[in-house]
Formats: C-alpha cells, structure tokens, sequence
C-alpha cells in the first residue's frame, strides 16, 4: 500500500495543533507545579488569624482568606498578610480599570506563573477572561516557542484588554519589590517571593484593604 503523501500545508497545520496542545501542557503543569511551593513557603507563617484594620485573615489550605462584605462577601486568598507586604512599590490602581476587561498575563518562566497564581484566583470573578501570553519582543525565545501562547506588549492595552506584565527581571533596578499601572498597562516587578508579595500588595490596594 502507498503511503499518503502529506503536503505542506497540511504538515504546516499539524505542527501548529501539536504546539498549541503542547504550550497548554506546560502552562497546566507550570500553574499546578507552583501550588505546593506557595503552600510549603506559607508554612513558615503562624497559623492563627491575623487582624489588619477590619479584616481578619484566617491561614487556610491554599494561603491566608479573608471576607470581603463590601463585595457580596467574596473571599480573597493571598499568599501573604497585608503587614507583610506593606514595603512594596506601588502606583494607583482602581478596580474600574480592571472589570470585564480581557486581562492578557505575559509571563517569561516558570517564576511569573508562580507570581500570577494570586491573580488568577482573585481576579478571575472579575475579568471577562485571564489568557497568558509572551512578550513580543521575545517571540523566538525558546519558552515563547515552546508554549504558543500569544505575542503582547503594552502596545495592546485598550478600553478591552488590559496587560500584566509579570517582570521577574526587575529591570529597573530596584531593589524592592513593585508595581506601576499606566494607561491599561500594569507591571509587576520582583525576585523571588518578592514578585508574589508585590502581585498580593496590588491585590489588596484593588479592594482597598490597603491604602
């Protein structure tokens, strides 16, 4: 029997499908991978409640929760307490700025999708839709090509999507970590823990549990 002969067209369509099944593996297994490392650093924090003004933070399995009565009680969970991040950099943020937007979360390693589980779980009731992306000016990086998530930059922020750029590279030089949101652009910037302990501080001046 004659093999079928594919044509290049066809080769070209399967390849994409097989990286695009691919690239959602990864991120699958980024995302799940970086759970237990959130668990275990929280363990290091005592597990009774902790008070910040009105709030009462309660260590539960995925981090610290608190209730949020001024928002239908909606149950916030950080992976750090409010006291605890209060040295991060920060800009004005409004939760105007972010409902029913397309939020696309451009990431670079596994570290930024460690960075971006806060986000996610707090902020997905919020946004229309959450999508990770690559950063543009890195399309032939090794990470962007094995992942086939789509190419942004703050280019694209507009009145439906905003950006959040997970910046591991801290490339300001700082040496604390932070935020700056600009024109639907926000940037989240650290190393290490730092980069989750800016994404929480960021999380909280968005419900105005801090100032």
């Amino acid at each position: 029997m004659l093999k079928k002969i594919e044509t290049h067209e066809t080769r070209a369509r399967k390849q994409r499908i097989r990286n695009t099944v691919i690239g959602a593996i990864i991120v699958f297994l980024m995302v799940f991978s970086t759970i237990g490392y959130v668990i275990v650093e929280n363990n290091t924090v005592p597990t009774e409640g902790e008070k910040y003004g009105n709030y009462t933070f309660v260590k539960g399995d995925s981090g610290w929760e608190t209730t949020l009565k001024s928002f239908s009680n909606k149950v916030l969970t950080t992976s750090y307490v409010p006291k605890e991040v209060l040295d991060v950099d920060s800009s004005v943020v409004d939760l105007f700025y972010f409902q029913d937007k397309t939020a696309y979360v451009v990431i670079r390693s596994q570290q930024d999708v460690q960075a971006s589980i806060d986000i996610g779980r707090n902020l997905g009731t919020i946004f229309s839709r959450m999508q990770y992306a690559c950063f543009k000016e890195e399309e032939n990086s090794s990470f962007c090509l094995e992942t086939n998530l789509p190419l942004k930059s703050c280019e694209d922020a507009d009145f439906n999507n905003v950006i959040i750029i997970i910046d591991s590279k801290n490339l300001d030089n700082s040496t604390n970590p932070g935020y700056k949101f600009k024109d639907g652009c926000l940037t989240i910037k650290g190393e290490g823990s730092g980069i989750i302990k800016a994404s929480d501080n960021f999380i909280f001046k968005l419900f105005k549990i801090i100032g």
